[in-house]
């Protein structure tokens, strides 16, 4: 690995590092454990989507993100889940297996047919994430399975994981429609405000609904 060549990679090997010492060791050149490393590489703020029956549980998930300095919504049903995410498009959404009526993965496989994989993280929350459970989320379009409570430095690093891959994903959209603007005689896309016109693009292409 180049890491001199990577520095999404090597914000999160320093995030790891700096809150896990137990997985430290050999340190690949270039590598500091210093915290400034990881603030100046990697400043995106996520759009999340807390999906909690739970007063006490969805309470303290909004709480945590919003300390670890992202925007969060709370929906306290599926179908309201599905609204606000039709409405707010999240980048993340953080969802109780354990829901009723309709449950965690009734959910997703609905979420899934506006949001494919590339666009939205899906992290389902429950109780125990035993391997029938954790057949049904993938085939739901759950990306992962954590069990409740939540660990704060596993959702911190998972978040932080988002923000690199959707950067990446959204600057390989933005190097596509430059190349696109060029063919057409268009001026290029701006590359600081790339992302947002991505966005936009993507919110005005997608339809939702809500059963």
């Amino acid at each position: 690995m180049n890491v001199q060549q990577n520095f999404d990679r090597q914000s999160i090997e320093t995030f790891v590092l700096k809150k896990h010492p137990k997985f430290r060791g050999d340190l690949p050149s270039g590598v500091s454990c210093e915290p400034k490393e990881v603030t100046s590489k990697i400043q995106d703020v996520l759009e999340v989507l807390v999906v909690d029956g739970n007063h006490e549980n969805g309470s303290s998930k909004v709480e945590l993100i919003r300390r670890l300095g992202h925007t969060v919504r709370w929906a306290v049903d599926g179908h309201q889940g599905l609204r606000m995410a039709a409405t707010h498009r999240p980048d993340v959404v953080l969802l109780n297996i354990d829901l009723v009526p309709r449950d965690g993965c009734q959910v997703a496989t609905h979420l899934r047919v506006d949001f494919p994989i590339e666009n939205i993280l899906i992290i389902g929350v429950a109780t125990t994430a035993h391997k029938t459970l954790r057949q049904r989320c993938v085939q739901a379009g759950i990306d992962l399975v954590i069990e409740s409570p939540i660990d704060g430095d596993v959702l911190e690093i998972l978040l932080l994981l988002e923000c690199v891959r959707l950067h990446r994903v959204r600057k390989v959209e933005l190097t596509q429609l430059a190349k696109s603007n060029s063919c057409k005689g268009d001026p290029p896309a701006d590359p600081e405000n790339g992302w947002l016109m991505s966005i936009q693009m993507r919110s005005q292409t997608n339809s939702y609904l809500v059963h």
